[in-house]
């Protein structure tokens, strides 16, 4: 009753189809152990600057994990007492938040491949807990910096 596929580039298609989507998270979770391995050991600094790699590599590929990368930088930025720059990577953030958000609010085929493989196949858009604690932590920089306009601006935000 069922057909065995017998072409061999049909094969090899769904092959390389299934291991690319099965390793997409590896890459991913070697650079967010760089972060956060220093993160956990009070390294403030060093994850700050491991993330901020992480960032711009992220940006240069264009890869689904920026998001989380621009959110582990601004958190250690915060932490390793570079407050703008923190900022600057809780902004690039929020633009991605927005980016997303004007996206369709479903993609059929990507969630159908994530539903049957792999949730690393898409792109990380991001919980309402990261849009929250982005805009509070940049909240905090502007208050820290002793702007309180726009850390009103962020907590209303």
């Amino acid at each position: 009753m069922y057909r065995i596929v017998r072409s061999p580039l049909a094969a090899l298609c769904v092959c390389c189809l299934l291991l690319g989507l099965i390793g997409c998270g590896a890459e991913y979770r070697h650079d967010v152990k760089r972060v956060t391995l220093d993160y956990e050991h009070g390294q403030y600094a060093a994850a700050a600057d491991e993330a901020n790699a992480a960032v711009q590599a992220a940006e240069k590929k264009d890869e689904r994990d920026q998001l989380v990368f621009l959110l582990e930088a601004g958190d250690s930025d915060r932490l390793a007492n570079r407050v703008p720059l923190s900022t600057q990577m809780f902004d690039k953030a929020y633009a991605l938040f927005a980016h997303y958000d004007e996206l369709a609010k479903t993609r059929i085929s990507k969630e159908t491949t994530s539903a049957f493989l792999n949730q690393a196949a898409l792109d990380y858009e991001g919980t309402g807990y990261d849009r929250i604690m982005a805009n509070v932590y940049t909240a905090l920089n502007y208050l820290d910096q002793g702007d309180k306009d726009n850390a009103r601006i962020e907590i209303h935000r």
